[in-house]
């Protein structure tokens, strides 16, 4: 279901909901004028609260879903932010380099006879890559020995602490 398919059953869902306390309260009036009878009174307000109560659940279920597909949104934005950030660097690196790109980024690979699944690892939005890269510097400078791929302390410092596995299945090649 799309979002504007939620947030338009969502919408109906609440309309519903606001009407239904005024129907009640119809029912109510034409039962106290004696317009309604006993047994039509009680089949009505019990249909009405399960209507509400199913209604409720609903739209409860609906928000969940819109809250999901928001949060999916906002990752899809930062994996694409860092895709761009990694592309505009990745020739500037050399194989060692590389290699290590490729240590930050893949968790775990299981190749299958007709797909592979391949888990990921995006670092958060503000991560600095190139010292953990060894990105030589923009402006002909002295790369940071200490933030070197190769250094003892960022050997030592190896994974970085914001790793969080992004898991993504990728289709079979034909």
């Amino acid at each position: 279901m799309t979002r504007t398919g939620i947030e338009r059953d969502l919408g109906i869902a609440r309309k519903r909901l606001g009407d239904i306390p005024a129907e009640m309260d119809r029912l109510i009036e034409g039962y106290g004028k004696g317009l309604i009878p006993d047994d039509r009174m009680r089949l009505r307000m019990s249909a009405l609260t399960v209507e509400r109560d199913e209604l409720t659940k609903t739209a409860m279920e609906l928000e969940q879903k819109l809250q999901r597909l928001q949060a999916v949104e906002d990752i899809e934005d930062h994996v694409l932010a860092f895709v761009e950030k990694v592309r505009g660097k990745v020739d500037m690196l050399d194989a060692g380099g590389r290699r290590r790109l490729l240590e930050l980024v893949l968790e775990d690979g299981t190749c299958h006879s007709d797909h592979a699944i391949v888990r990921t690892v995006i670092p958060p939005p503000d991560t600095e890559l190139s010292g953990q890269l060894g990105v030589p510097p923009q402006e002909g400078g002295q790369r940071d020995e200490v933030n070197h791929p190769t250094s003892r302390d960022a050997r030592r410092a190896w994974p970085p602490a914001w790793r969080q596995p992004c898991h993504r299945a990728v289709a079979p090649s034909p």
